[in-house]
């Protein structure tokens, strides 16, 4: 048998065991949620994992996506395509991983988690290069350094 039949095999095996077993979901998402603490993000709009419409992407959603991946007919939450993390159209085993690296990582590239705000600690004068580092009234926070001047500053 070639080895991508395999692989595809395999990972068939898996999701199917998942299926069979919604205790292994529950238990490896919160173990996840343990490991994730409380943080969260602000969307603006409509935010995948989001599972109870708050606003916020944070541990409270884990419930509600187990919900969703166990199709028992009935859902508690606010919008179940929410929990199409990887926006193939189907609510499966398979977003199960982009919801955990979500949850791990709430942040887009480029900005930090900062008191439960993503900011950029390039350009964020209450956050200027790290977390907390606040530049003075006067100053501008340029390349993650507090200065005087601004060259190349964001409007």
């Amino acid at each position: 048998m070639p080895a991508k039949n395999l692989v595809q095999q395999s990972a068939a095996a898996k999701e199917h065991q998942l299926i069979q077993n919604p205790n292994r979901i529950r238990i490896v998402l919160l173990a996840i949620a343990f490991a994730a603490g409380s943080s969260s993000i602000s969307p603006a709009m409509a935010q995948s994992g989001d599972m109870n419409c708050d606003g916020a992407f944070n541990i409270a959603d884990i419930p509600l996506f187990v919900d969703s991946l166990l199709t028992t007919g009935t859902f508690g939450g606010c919008d179940i395509s929410r929990a199409d993390m990887n926006a193939d159209g189907l609510i499966n085993g398979r977003d199960t991983q982009p919801f955990v690296a979500a949850l791990l990582a709430p942040c887009p590239p480029g900005l930090s988690l900062c008191g439960g705000v993503c900011v950029d600690l390039m350009w964020d004068g209450m956050n200027c290069g790290f977390c907390g580092n606040m530049c003075a009234p006067q100053d501008y926070c340029a390349w993650g350094a507090c200065t005087g001047f601004c060259i190349g500053c964001p409007p």
